[in-house]
């Protein structure tokens, strides 16, 4: 896998009243900043940091922040075409895209889960939940 490393620079998390039942969820991802990362080991590959943020708001009532950073390693030729694309229209190929946010979503969600946990939110995910199927009638068969 190309990611090489991912950190956080910002996590906050905030609620300032208990949420209703009718409370808005929005969540908002961004890709702040691509920029040509030097990596001393790595002086012959091209090294790409990729700076986010990601939000999730519960309405007014409470907030998730996340800012960080990925590292991604391609070849050099590829590096500055990449690099190239972003500062000329600020857009990604849609493989790499897909690469990078979901490397972000995959962090990000699970940090998020143990803040909502902490601050007493609800998951912005929905959870996978054991249940039981009500037994059978035999004489309805």
């Amino acid at each position: 896998m190309p990611i090489i490393g991912f950190s956080f620079t910002k996590i906050h998390a905030e609620r300032k009243e208990i949420i209703k039942p009718q409370t808005k969820l929005d969540s908002h991802i961004d890709i702040l900043r691509v920029e040509e990362e030097k990596h001393t080991t790595l002086e012959k590959d091209g090294v790409i940091r990729f700076d986010f943020a990601y939000a999730i708001a519960y309405g007014t009532s409470a907030k998730l922040e996340f800012e960080g950073n990925i590292l991604y390693m391609t070849s050099a030729k590829e590096a500055k075409e990449i690099l190239s694309k972003w500062q000329k229209n600020k857009n990604l190929e849609p493989q790499l895209s897909t690469i990078i946010l979901n490397a972000m979503l995959h962090k990000c969600n699970i940090r998020a889960l143990e803040l909502e946990d902490s601050v007493n939110l609800p998951p912005h995910i929905r959870l996978p939940y054991a249940g039981t199927k009500p037994p059978v009638d035999d004489k309805k068969k």
